[in-house]
């Protein structure tokens, strides 16, 4: 037998220790939102059979996606945030992740829908026009909320003609993340995390000289993603470029797919979201909304950041330190479309403040969001520590060690040093 090192071997520190197992994730915390939306959130999980949990984190989201950069939310001079969101739904394919999506999307489809015919007849007008006068004029434009895959050659141009924002809507996530930097060696993925942040971006255009550049972009992603495609989120550095922090994660556990259901839900509670959807774009475009924190508000997010600072020192694993550096700005975002959500069904309050317990409940929101995502790096990390202690024990059996021998100098079992090895 070669002579081997007797040093004992350590395991990288994992955020989660790999001997303890995940705790069972408590359902979307249904209870902080409007209580009209409660509602709409019951009708669609028992007579649409909805998962309750990407119901309910998409009908959050959809006032985000309504209002955009038309309300901002304001901290101090230097800080401001947008209701721009990246989240995914993760479940196994077939179980149903894409319906409940779609559903609370219907009415920003309709919008899209009206636009369209009147930018159909803004065109055929257009076209009708004498030449003198037809170059004299501006192009109709196409105002338009969601798009499905997308370039960000086409994104920018469509959102220089949609100020405001827009949505990209992918119904498999995990393509958006393979098609990241695949002609542009990685200036894709650092463009993604500029847009989440809200930084100017600048796109080179095909044939063209001049790049566009969008000084304020507001762009939200979401879609639906398989749980053995998770680890696209730790491939080519995103694990340290702080993209998957910047993710919001709906994970349910023991997600199952559902018989159909024979009733109809309520239609009155159904057309009211979709008209609170519709009232609140009617009122938000075109608009620029300050929303400021009242005075509860402000210092009940000042003790969550210290909280936030307190779990950044108290770990010494930097994905864990990057996770909870989000969450300032996360909680903001869902504050955001909180607010927004409660002020379109009780119009009495003041839109351009929010209040503590709106804060209190994005809280509670944002915290479940991260129980979410430290499921997603269990398993990221079980799936990288277990492929890194595959190639450990194979080079030391190669090395001439008995399995006795590697258990003892790394700590893994016996019976799964044998696994490892075969």
């Amino acid at each position: 037998m070669s002579e081997v090192q007797t040093k004992k071997i350590v395991i990288d520190a994992l955020p989660i220790e790999q001997t303890e197992t995940m705790p069972e994730l408590q359902p979307f915390p249904v209870e902080c939102l409007p209580f009209q939306l409660q509602l709409f959130i019951a009708e669609c999980t028992e007579h649409l059979t909805f998962h309750h949990d990407f119901i309910s984190a998409g009908t959050l989201f959809s006032y985000g996606f309504t209002v955009r950069n038309s309300c901002t939310i304001y901290i101090n001079s230097s800080w401001q945030e947008q209701p721009n969101i990246f989240c995914a739904f993760i479940a196994p394919s077939g179980t149903g992740k894409s319906h409940p999506l779609e559903y609370v999307l219907k009415p920003l489809r309709k919008i899209d829908s009206d636009s369209y015919k009147v930018f159909n007849d803004a065109k055929r007008d257009y076209e009708m026009l004498e030449k003198s006068v037809r170059l004299a004029s501006p192009l109709p434009t196409l105002q338009q909320l969601l798009l499905n895959d997308s370039t960000l050659e086409s994104l920018a141009k469509v959102h220089s003609q949609n100020p405001q924002g827009v949505v990209m809507v992918r119904d498999e996530f995990a393509s958006w993340l393979q098609d990241m930097n695949k002609y542009r060696n990685g200036s894709d993925e650092t463009q993604w995390l500029s847009i989440w942040s809200g930084k100017p971006i600048k796109v080179t255009r095909a044939g063209k000289e001049e790049p566009l550049i969008i000084e304020s972009p507001c762009v939200s992603v979401i879609g639906t993603m398989q749980p053995a495609l998770l680890p696209m989120f730790s491939a080519n550095g995103r694990n340290v470029s702080g993209f998957i922090d910047r993710m919001l994660f709906v994970y349910p556990d023991n997600v199952k797919a559902r018989y159909p259901s024979e009733s109809e839900p309520n239609d009155t509670i159904i057309k009211d979201y979709q008209k609170s959807i519709i009232d609140t774009f009617q009122f938000t475009h075109g608009k620029k909304l300050t929303i400021n924190l009242d005075r509860d508000s402000r210092l009940l997010f000042k003790r969550y950041q210290e909280q936030n600072v307190d779990l950044i020192n108290d770990t010494e694993n930097d994905w864990e330190k990057s996770l909870h550096a989000k969450y300032d700005n996360h909680v903001l975002r869902i504050a955001l479309c909180l607010h927004i959500a409660e002020w379109s069904f009780s119009h009495s309050r003041e839109i351009d403040l929010i209040s503590n317990d709106t804060m209190q409940n994005a809280i509670l929101i944002a915290d479940w969001f991260r129980q979410n995502a430290y499921k997603v790096r269990f398993e990221l990390y079980s799936t990288l520590v277990s492929n890194d202690k595959t190639n450990l024990v194979r080079t030391l059996s190669s090395q001439g060690m008995s399995v006795r021998q590697i258990s003892e100098h790394t700590g893994i079992p016996k019976s799964t040093v044998q696994d490892y090895k075969y």
